[in-house]
């Protein structure tokens, strides 16, 4: 594009880019993204939810570099999990606080063990289901707390191209299609319920990696120890196996999905009717919410 040395090759749009161009067509991507979904509205206040990861780190840095473009307000939450092995959670911590006041953004950070008397390592044992399945539980409950709390509009994760492709795949094998139905780039408010959309839904995961380095990101570059227990990462190689072969074909599945499978999966999936928790408000479909039932098994306060 401008005569420069190379520093990034996308295969699937077969681009050589210099930095600087790569990232303007990363931002660029992102942008139109969020406007083709209709993921953001000018005046929004835009809670991303930062693990500390690759992933959420760069989504918090690309929102708070459109934010000022597009018209809307960035602001950081994240979640100690107490998770002690190889002081994953303490090293996750350290580089989310230390990107929120790089970018000074208003945020919040909640400890499990301090809110609610538990850490997923501890819960985990005590119901004996994996750390993942009691992890993703724990955090989509608290992160839409947080976001309430903190007046957040929208609640964006760090979810990319290839997470979006494993996500139909690992469903459709599983003939979970009630599950696949709700799988949208933008999920919308409804009671008790902040809407969530991914910004990063058409950037695959190799872009990420290189906006990271280009910008010299300071992630936790370190994998959760629990991580391994994840069935999903044996679809995820596979993709990369087929990517690799067909460039581009990720993204061909992926916006197939959204545009003819959804809208028909939608139609005959419904979303279910929910009532409220008794305990705490929240929406679900039984009586209690599934985090609620959690802390009713582990004996935890609330």
């Amino acid at each position: 594009m401008c005569g420069k040395e190379a520093a990034v090759r996308l295969r699937y749009a077969n681009l050589w880019l210099c930095r600087e161009h790569f990232l303007e067509f990363f931002e660029r991507r992102v942008e139109r993204t969020l406007r083709r979904y209709g993921m953001v509205r000018e005046g929004d206040r835009i809670g991303v939810a930062v693990s500390g990861g690759k992933d959420s780190m760069v989504a918090l840095y690309v929102l708070s570099r459109l934010g000022e473009r597009v018209g809307f307000e960035v602001c950081g939450l994240h979640i100690d999990l107490g998770i002690s092995a190889e002081n994953y959670s303490r090293v996750c911590l350290q580089r989310v606080v230390e990107a929120f006041r790089e970018l000074g953004l208003v945020y919040r950070v909640l400890s499990l063990k301090k809110e609610y008397g538990f850490t997923v390592e501890e819960a985990a044992k005590r119901v004996r289901r994996p750390q993942c399945a009691v992890c993703g539980l724990v955090r989509r409950y608290v992160l839409n707390k947080m976001a309430l709390e903190m007046g957040v509009t929208k609640l964006a994760t760090g979810h990319h191209l290839n997470d979006f492709a494993v996500f139909i795949v690992n469903n459709v094998v599983h003939a979970n299609y009630a599950y696949l139905a709700r799988l949208k780039p933008m999920l919308l408010a409804r009671a008790g319920l902040v809407a969530r959309i991914r910004p990063l839904l058409e950037t695959p995961e190799h872009d990420i990696a290189a906006y990271a380095r280009f910008l010299g990101i300071r992630y936790a570059d370190i994998r959760c120890p629990y991580g391994a227990e994840e069935p999903t990462k044996v679809v995820g190689r596979f993709l990369e196996i087929v990517e690799k072969r067909s460039p581009g074909i990720t993204m061909m599945m992926v916006r197939g999905f959204i545009a003819r499978c959804l809208p028909i999966l939608e139609s005959r999936f419904g979303e279910e009717e929910v009532r409220a928790c008794k305990e705490c408000g929240y929406p679900t479909t039984g009586d209690l919410c599934a985090f609620c039932r959690l802390l009713r098994r582990i004996g935890a306060r609330r």
